[in-house]
Parts: structure tokens; sequence; C-alpha cells
């Protein structure tokens, strides 16, 4: 009986004209995803060979039942019940064994079934670029124009994907041009560190930039003038994405950044931002005092912006008016009332809006800069009733505090305006793939203020993984022993008596004020993260100076 229903589900099905497209849809979407899943495994350095045989049996199932069941229809949900409770139980095993930041949502499963049809229609409507490792596109999402081989656009295009995919493999922020007269210099800025790339002869990457520019629909003629532009691009297997170009000259040459990377897209919660909880708590007081000024402090490029958004987006704007005055607003908050102005506004008719905003009396005011002296007098005035969020670009909160009493001009108006410094520096985070565990110098230790005893072991960077007893490259880090940052802190909270401090220019006796009240210098706080195997003490040497850390010596 059973013989005779395969037979005809069989003949149903084949004389279906429809049927058997669906079913190699299927079968071609299973295979794309196998591909995916074994490469996964081979990254990830799970058990590939057991995994591989799991899938491929239970797509012999799956697809035997869908097969063999005499109504079609019904067959289709049990086979896809099968393949996805097959892909469920692989995400459930994987998830555990590789590090936070490489765990399979229904967000990245979601974007990959997305790119399968996106690449169908690639296929169909690109044939010219199916075989390059960067595709291009116009506004309209259309395939942008192939060079012909041999060209000098195509060599341009060769010179500009090798640029492209090591930016993309390594999560860059940007990518960096000079064409000077006899060469070109290229870097590529990952996690706050420059990537030398081989020199490009001049002519070459005068064409990289041109080819860019024509793409990015700017003007190829002009190379003086600062020009900006949006670049559509899609790097497989990541999605399309727009990444901004900024274009200028100089008497040194012609310049070209490339922004890969702007930025965290959504606010991040204070509980979130990498304070440690000492810190939190510290800074959670000083924040629910009442108004006065509260300065978020770092050097350039340091996440200045996101952590003061963070502190901002604690206040509710349902219950209190919070307001913003400031040229871009990277982040929009809910609630908050956002006032742009145009970077080319002078002094006084920034404080003018100052002024009128002030007169409305908002509880929170967030100032995006402090054009002169006049807007710091018109913080100070006000303080005692708002509350403001001040970004100011020093190295730590003394620096921050010295520098706001010389802009006010009076330590003890400068000390009684303010509530909470607030200082950071982001730090490399470590590949947890590939870092190598060693036993520290006690010498090293005693210098760093970190006892031997307690600290027995540390973590450094590798940037490989051995394989078949053979280093390679990390698949996660793509060779640097690093991935991401996370910022360190040092939080300053001024009460009556530190304010009293400040105000009399007793900057020693605060330090002693400050550390009975546990305040960590951010040193410290970095430190403490590098005992917890997340940095390096060598990259925090680097992220607190300029110049290139000393190595720590090491024992085996």
């Amino acid at each position: 009986m059973a013989h005779h229903l395969a037979i005809a589900a069989a003949t149903t099905f084949l004389m279906s004209p429809y049927k058997p497209i669906l079913f190699g849809i299927v079968l071609a979407f299973w295979a794309r995803a196998a591909g995916q899943i074994d490469q996964d495994l081979a990254d990830n350095h799970l058990k590939q060979k057991l995994w591989n045989t799991v899938h491929l049996a239970a797509a012999f199932v799956a697809f035997g039942l869908w097969l063999v069941i005499p109504y079609f229809w019904l067959g289709l949900p049990v086979a896809m019940l099968i393949l996805a409770g097959t892909l469920v139980v692989y995400i459930l095993y994987r998830n555990p064994k590789v590090h936070e930041t490489q765990r399979w949502t229904l967000a990245s499963i979601g974007s990959f079934a997305k790119g399968f049809a996106g690449d169908r229609v690639a296929r169909h409507d690109a044939k010219a670029q199916k075989h390059q490792a960067v595709r291009l596109f116009g506004p309209d999402g259309k395939p942008g124009h192939a060079p012909e081989p041999d060209s000098p656009q195509a060599d341009a295009q060769a010179a500009m994907e090798e640029m492209f995919v090591f930016a993309a493999e390594r999560h860059a922020q940007r990518i960096e041009l000079l064409v000077e007269p006899t060469q070109t210099a290229v870097n590529i800025l990952v996690d706050g560190v420059k990537y030398a790339q081989k020199n490009l002869e001049a002519k070459l990457g005068l064409g990289v930039v041109d080819f860019l520019k024509a793409n990015a629909g700017m003007d190829v003629a002009d190379r003086r003038k600062r020009q900006t532009g949006n670049l559509h691009i899609e790097i497989p297997p990541h999605p399309k994405r727009v990444v901004p170009l900024v274009t200028s000259g100089s008497t040194r040459g012609v310049n070209l950044t490339v922004i890969f990377d702007r930025g965290p897209e959504k606010v991040t919660p204070l509980d979130d931002l990498g304070l440690l909880e000492v810190q939190k708590q510290c800074l959670i007081k000083g924040l629910d005092a009442q108004n006065r000024v509260v300065i978020v402090s770092a050097p350039s490029m340091q996440g200045l912006t996101t952590t003061l958004y963070s502190l901002i987006s604690r206040h509710d704007p349902y219950t209190s008016s919070v307001v913003s005055l400031e040229e871009d607003s990277p982040f929009d908050l809910e609630g908050v009332k956002h006032t742009k102005v145009d970077a080319s506004l002078d002094a006084a008719a920034f404080n003018q809006k100052l002024k009128s905003m002030v007169l409305q009396d908002p509880q929170v005011l967030y100032l995006g800069k402090i054009p002169d002296p006049q807007t710091v007098k018109q913080v100070v005035d006000s303080a005692a009733n708002i509350r403001f969020y001040v970004g100011l670009r020093q190295e730590d909160t003394f620096a921050a505090l010295k520098g706001w009493i010389k802009a006010v001009g009076d330590p003890k108006a400068a000390a009684d305006s303010l509530t909470v410094i607030v200082a950071q520096r982001l730090v490399r985070r470590l590949c947890m793939h590939c870092r190598l565990a060693y036993k520290p110098d006690p010498e090293v230790l005693r210098k760093l203020n970190l006892t031997a005893s307690k600290v027995t072991t540390l973590y450094k960077q590798s940037g490989q993984v051995l394989v078949k007893d053979k280093a390679e490259p990390c698949p996660q880090c793509m060779g640097l022993g690093f991935r991401g940052r996370l910022p360190v802190f040092e939080v300053m909270v001024l009460d009556d008596e530190a304010r009293a401090l400040v105000a009399a220019g007793q900057f020693e006796q605060l330090r002693a004020s400050l550390r009975k009240q546990k305040m960590l210098w951010m040193q410290e706080a970095a430190l403490a993260r590098a005992v917890e195997g997340v940095t390096t003490v060598n990259e925090i040497l680097r992220a607190m100076s300029k110049e290139e850390a000393p190595k720590p010596k090491e024992k085996a």
C-alpha cells in the first residue's frame, strides 16, 4: 500500500508544472544555507564533520518525506519543520560556543534570507558584477557601470576592492587616502588604530579617487573644493550599505575619506555603557542631584557623544522638558526637542539661540558645543535652575575641571555650577577567540599597582589559531588580535566639600577627598578590565598615551 502511495505521489509531483519548481527553490535555499553553516563550522572550529552529517541526514529525511507523502501541500510543511528544527538545534549548539557578538539571532537569520533573495536578483540584473568583490549601485538601487577589462578604471576598481574588503572584514571605521605627487598613502582605521596599507602609484591612487567620486555622483573635475557624497555598495556576504565620502585638495595633494562606520545607531543605556559598578553607583548619585552642569570629557573620536546621549536618555522627556542645541543629532531621542544649528553660525547667533531656549525654562539642556566665553557665562548663570550637559575635549576629569574654571574665569562660580565630570577613553577589546593567557612579571604588576598574589593571569593578543597544528589567521579578528572597543571611565562627583576645595584652588586636597569617596582614576578602571581578560595591559598603555606603549615582560 505504501509503495502504491509513493508512486502516486511521485506521479502527481511530476505532472504538476509548478511543484518541481517550488521543490527546486526550497532545495536551492537549503543548499545555500548548508554551505553557510559549513563555513561557520570551519570558522569557529566546531564539529564540522558531525554537523554536516546531521544536516545531510535531516535533508534526506525531509525531502524524502515530501516526495513520499501523497499530499504535496502536507509534505511541504513537514519538510520545512524538519529543516527548521535542525537549524534551531544547531543555533542552540553554536551560540554558547562563540563570542556574544557572533551569536546568531532572528535578525541575522532574516538578513541571510533577504540576502539570498537579493543574490537571485543580482545574478539576473547585474551579471557584470557577479564576480566582483565590491558591488557598486546607484541611488536608485541599479547596478553601477562595470569598467571594461584592462582599462584604467578596472585597475582602480581592483585597488578599491582590496581596500574595501580589508575594511569590511575588520569592521573598520574609515579608509583614508592621500594622493601625493609621487605616491598614494592608504590608511585604514580599525578600532581607533591606523593600519597602513601598501602605497599605490600616484596615478592609480588618483584613479581610485575619481572612480569613487564618479560612482558617488560627485564632481570629478574639481579636485580642490571640499565635497561630500554617498557611495552605495555591497560587499558579500555583508548587506548593502551607504558609505559617505569626503574629498578635498590642498598644496600637499588630494584627500579622500571613506566613512565605513558612523558609530552606534541607537542610544546605549547607562547600564550597558561599560562603567565599573562602583563608578556607576557614584555617577547615578551625582546625576540624581538637581540641576547644575554635567561635563563629559574625551579626546576626539573617543565616544564622547555616545556617553552624553546615554546620560541624557535617563531623563523622562514626558515629565520634564529636555532640549538640545547642536549641529547634528546622531540619535533621535523620543520626546527630546532637538534644535539644530548650522556649523557656520557665529558665536553671537548661537548664544542668542541659547538665551531664547533658557527663557523657556527647560529642565535639561544639552549643548553640542561651547563657542565662546559668553556661552559659558549663560550656562553658569542658569545652572541653579537647569541641568546642563556639556562635552569638552580634555584628557581626564582634572584637565576638564581646570579647563572649565579657566573658561568661567571665577573658581567659585565654576565650582558652584558643577555636579559631575565624566572622562573616558576607548580601548581595544581582545578577540576572545584567539587571546593568549600568560603569567605577568611581578615587577610589572608592582609598577601598575596590581597585587601579584591576586593577579596570576593576564591576556595578550594573538591573531592566530591552530588548525591541524598549523597557525592561521583568526577568522574572528582577521589576524588583528582585537575586535571592537570598550570605554574606560573616570567619574568625579562634586559634593559641597569638593566644590569648596575647587573654589579654594586646593587640588591636592581635592584628590584626597575624592579618593575617600572611592573615586577610581582612569588607568585603574582600565587595568580592572585587563584583569578581567577583555583587554591587555599594553593596549591600556597605548590608549592612555599617544606614544607606542612598551611591551610588559611575560613569563611562560
